[in-house]
C-alpha cells in the first residue's frame, strides 16, 4: 500500500507544487489572468448578437456559399460600424436608424466580397437578440436593412 502512495506522490507532486506556485504567486501578485477584474474576461453581459441574410421573402442565404466572408466577421463588423458611428450598442438599445446606418455599411461590405450573386431580387440583414429571461432564452429578430441583389458584382472578383 505503502508502495503505491510513494509511487503516487513521485508522480503527481511535480504537477501539484508548480500549479500551487503558480496559484499562490497570481494571488500574491493581484491582478493576472485567472483573476483578473478586467470585464472582458470576468463579466458576461445577459444578451448576445448574431447575424444573418436572407433573400426578399426570408429564405436564409449562406453567406459562405456566395461570398468571401465569414458569418461570425458579421459580429465584429457590426461593434466597428456602431463604435465608427458612436452609436451605443447592447440589450436592443439602438434605435431603427442606428441599425439601418450600420446594416448598409455591413451589405455594402458584404457585397464588395461577392464571388456568385445569391438567387435573390434583394439581401436582407438581419440581427437576432439572445436574451436570457427568467431561465428561459428568448430571441428577437430585427431586419437591418436590405439591398439589392444587383449592388453584389461577382466580376469584380475573379478566382
Amino acid at each position: 500500500m505503502s508502495t503505491r502512495i510513494t509511487s503516487w506522490v513521485k508522480k503527481y507532486f511535480l504537477r501539484f507544487a508548480v500549479g500551487g506556485i503558480y496559484l499562490g504567486l497570481c494571488l500574491w501578485i493581484g491582478e493576472v489572468h485567472p483573476f483578473t477584474l478586467v470585464p472582458m474576461y470576468n463579466n458576461f453581459p445577459n444578451y448576445g448578437y448574431a447575424f444573418y441574410i436572407t433573400d426578399e421573402v426570408n429564405h436564409v442565404i449562406p453567406i459562405k456559399s456566395y461570398f468571401r466572408y465569414e458569418s461570425g466577421g458579421l459580429g465584429h463588423y457590426y461593434n466597428a460600424m456602431a463604435n465608427k458611428y458612436k452609436f451605443s450598442t447592447g440589450f436592443e438599445i439602438e434605435s431603427p436608424e442606428e441599425l439601418s446606418i450600420i446594416g448598409k455599411e455591413m451589405l455594402t461590405q458584404l457585397a464588395d466580397k461577392c464571388y456568385q450573386s445569391p438567387p435573390a431580387k434583394a439581401i436582407v440583414l438581419h440581427r437576432v437578440c439572445y436574451t436570457f429571461v427568467n431561465d428561459s432564452l428568448e430571441q428577437h429578430h430585427v431586419a437591418m436593412h436590405q439591398i439589392s441583389v444587383d449592388e453584389c458584382k461577382p466580376a469584380r472578383h475573379e478566382q
